[in-house]
């Protein structure tokens, strides 16, 4: 996995990836059980949809979201905020820091048992969302981004 993060920009949470391969392992259980009460185990229907079922799932635990998790980054800088990510289709927003309207922090209950939380930075007609990052990152974040210069309002 080619790491993809330019240098001085910051990852989201190491969290967060651990959260998204339990989840889909633990819907990969569910599903595999509800198959296996549904319908019966090791019949040549039942492997023909785990064998495919199985296949996305490593991908998706061993490949897609550590290379997720690697290629999602910030920076924030006197003048801008850009935010990039994404493995087949790569996103970057950039938003000058003069246009930022507000900026909130997003906690859900998820989101409290992981230490995490999602920052939302609101300009006029643009909207950039920074997810699962630590919460004290978070903070520092909204501090920066809430102050103004002298003399603006």
């Amino acid at each position: 996995m080619k790491n993809r993060r330019p240098v001085g920009m910051e990852p989201i949470a190491h969290r967060a990836k651990l959260f998204w391969i339990l989840l889909t392992l633990a819907i990969y259980g569910f599903l595999l059980g509800s198959m296996t009460y549904f319908l019966t185990p090791f019949t040549r229907v039942w492997c023909y949809i785990a064998a495919p079922m199985t296949v996305i799932m490593l991908y998706l635990v061993l490949y897609y979201l550590p290379a997720l998790h690697q290629s999602m980054c910030y920076l924030l800088d006197d003048r801008q905020l850009l935010v990039q990510g994404g493995i087949f289709s790569h996103k970057k927003q950039v938003m000058n820091r003069e246009q930022i309207l507000y900026v909130s922090v997003i906690k859900t209950p998820a989101y409290y048992l992981l230490g995490t939380c999602t920052l939302l930075v609101q300009a006029a007609g643009a909207r950039i969302v920074l997810g699962w990052l630590p919460r004290r990152r978070a903070d520092a974040l909204l501090c920066r981004l809430s102050e103004r210069e002298e003399g603006t309002l």
